[in-house]
């Protein structure tokens, strides 16, 4: 079967979601979207026979881990595109303001989709539009092997949300209590009309990208990488910089 993209760790963002998807709404994850799946009433056992790649599987197993899709369950898929998620999110939404069915599309992406070109297009469209788009960034701060910290001048996500004139926030991903209150807040401004939310969701990363590549946070206490003039060194409480010269 090869690797696939793990989402162990983050499971409390989905679950804190759960309760907050409607029969009408439609959910767009990434290729992690396992738990999104599950959170909306995909059968388990059609889930994994899916990742099996079996007949059984909830696409007879030719979606596979990364393509899964389950329109009935308002599962709309996962994508192996970073961040393509986005811009389908906002025609969905954009459909449910004339089929009357009241839609409202959440998207979710890991932080280094937020540098996608797709999900800027995505979010100043939705925002210009007033559509009922929530954004939500599962934030462990790695993207694929790359700190996001190195790859942004400032980290706080968040904060990207008020170049588009719309509501943005950082929560805690690891509580689905606070999940589910604080998304709720952009579910409901999004069926009121008050057009799209970006939530940041930090959470703490529990495995690699993919089951082949490395954790970020269990990996063994002797891992260390060098990243321009600083050291970073993981052990199984997580990854954190140190300074040194540069060699």
């Amino acid at each position: 079967m090869g690797s696939i993209h793990l989402g162990i760790g983050q499971e409390a963002i989905p679950v804190g979601a759960a309760g907050l998807i409607r029969d009408e709404d439609a959910v767009f994850a990434t290729y992690r979207g396992h738990n999104w799946a599950l959170a909306c009433g995909v059968p388990p056992a059609a889930l994994f026979g899916e990742l099996l790649g079996r007949a059984t599987g909830i696409n007879g197993g030719r979606g596979g881990s990364a393509h899964l899709t389950a329109p009935a369950h308002r599962f709309f898929g996962e994508n192996s595109i970073v961040g393509a998620g986005a811009p389908i999110a906002a025609g969905a939404a954009l459909a449910g303001r004339y089929d009357g069915s009241g839609r409202v599309a959440l998207t979710v992406f890991g932080d280094g989709a937020m540098n996608q070109g797709a999900v800027h297009e995505a979010m100043n469209f939705a925002a210009a539009l007033n559509l009922p788009v929530v954004f939500l960034c599962e934030n462990n701060s790695w993207s694929e092997l790359t700190p996001i910290e190195e790859m942004v001048r400032d980290p706080r996500l968040h904060r990207r949300a008020d170049a588009y004139g719309m509501p943005g926030e950082r929560i805690d991903g690891n509580d689905p209590a606070v999940v589910r209150e604080r998304l709720g807040d952009a579910f409901e401004v999004a069926r009121e009309g008050g057009g799209p939310t970006l939530v940041e969701a930090r959470r703490r990363a529990s495995s690699g990208t993919t089951s082949a590549t490395p954790s970020s946070t269990a990996a063994p206490a002797s891992w260390t990488r060098r990243a321009g003039g600083s050291r970073w060194s993981c052990s199984a409480t997580g990854c954190a910089r140190r300074a040194s010269a540069r060699t």
